[in-house]
Parts: structure tokens; C-alpha cells; sequence
């Protein structure tokens, strides 16, 4: 796997249309694939007034097209490889993480079948956000303590499909704290494949790094 990190200029044309609209950040990004198929994770993180493109990939983008799209004149991309990190994920390991996801839940009162499923909606409220991710760790190999972690963003994401009409409105929620690996295998699967829904559209990224001392 082959984390990517581009700087965004956030005075490009492309840049300020892309960050109003993520389906121009996920075609930008198909394009920059090198193997068909492949599921790519991507998000944009704010850090100390600057916006980056962050990308998961199991094979290498092309991170100088996209830079010489979204991002300065002249500057690299910054490539790793991920894979180290997955090989110290171990039962107990404590991590900080960051998530930026699209919680979703399922209206019964929506529902046109009585065993259907419902009408899926975003989660709007704080409290109730933070009980999905919840119920998402237990499903992914990690678990929370209710003090250590929260939400630091939510906002609507609404845009149009390049090639329809109709609007999509997403939720996007970023979360931050401290989690416990409790399933090695099934937190490695979280952190290759993202977690929810609304992949294609820069949510479901889950990073971590080791706490500080």
C-alpha cells in the first residue's frame, strides 16, 4: 500500500472547484490510477491552515499529475510505503487516528417494504454520530472509550455527478482520538478498504500514527 500526500494550492481554479465538489477530486484521481480496479481511499486533511490531498493506494498513483493539478508549481508529492505500518498493528496497540467519514443510518419510517431496509440518511447530530462510529470500531477491529475521542468537522456535501442531473448530499464527519486494536486482522482490512459509505467522494479514510509520549 502507498500512502500520497499533495500539498492543494488553494488559489487554482481546479483546486477551489474540486474542494466545492468532490466528484472532480474522484475523477481526478481514476485517472492518476495505474491498475484498474484497485480500490483507492482519499480524503483532504487540514493541517495548520494548509489543505492536502491524502491517498491510500495498493499500487502508485500518478501524484505528479494530480499535483500539477491541485497543487504548487515545482512542489513533489510526498509517497511511503504503508506498508510497515500495517506489519505493527498487533491486539492491545494503542493508536491515534483520524477518520473522515459519512455517517449514515437506515429511516424505518422510509421504509416502502416492512422488511426492507429504509431510506439511508446522514447522521446530523453530534451525539448521535459518535454512537455510529461506535458501533463501527466493535465492527472493524477497534474500540473507543468514550473520553478520547470526538468530532473536530461536520458539514452537508452537496454536488452534482458530472454525468446527471440530480444532486448528491453527503454528511461528512471527521473524527480524531485515541482507539485500541482489538482484531489485528479485521483493523487492517478497516484501514486498507475505509470504513462507511461515500468512498469515491474523499470519506472512509481511516490513518493513524503512534501516540506521543
Amino acid at each position: 500500500m502507498i500512502l500520497t500526500r499533495i500539498e492543494l494550492d488553494p488559489t487554482k481554479r481546479a483546486t477551489i472547484m474540486a474542494l466545492s465538489n468532490p466528484n472532480r477530486f474522484h475523477g481526478a484521481i481514476e485517472k492518476s490510477r495505474s491498475v484498474e480496479g484497485e480500490r483507492i481511499l482519499w480524503r483532504i486533511d487540514e493541517l495548520r491552515g494548509k489543505k492536502y490531498l491524502m491517498i491510500l493506494s495498493p499500487s502508485t498513483v500518478d501524484s505528479q499529475l494530480l499535483a500539477n493539478q491541485f497543487g504548487y508549481p515545482g512542489e513533489s508529492p510526498q509517497q511511503k510505503n504503508y506498508d510497515p505500518l500495517l506489519e505493527r498493528i498487533t491486539q492491545g496497540s494503542v493508536w491515534n487516528f483520524r477518520l473522515t467519514a459519512n455517517p449514515t443510518f437506515s429511516s424505518p419510517a422510509d421504509r416502502k417494504d416492512p422488511q426492507g431496509r429504509g431510506k439511508v440518511k446522514g447522521e446530523i447530530s453530534t451525539t448521535v454520530q459518535l454512537k455510529w462510529l461506535e458501533r463501527k470500531a466493535e465492527a472493524n477491529g477497534f474500540s473507543l472509550k468514550p473520553d478520547q475521542f470526538g468530532v473536530v468537522g461536520s458539514r452537508w456535501v452537496t454536488f452534482k455527478k458530472q454525468a446527471e442531473r440530480r444532486k448528491v448530499s453527503l454528511t461528512q464527519v471527521t473524527y480524531e482520538g485515541v482507539l485500541t486494536v482489538t482484531d489485528p486482522e479485521l483493523f487492517k482490512k478497516a484501514l486498507v478498504d475505509g470504513i462507511g459509505r461515500g468512498k469515491a467522494y474523499g470519506m472512509g479514510l481511516l490513518t493513524v500514527v503512534t501516540p506521543h509520549a
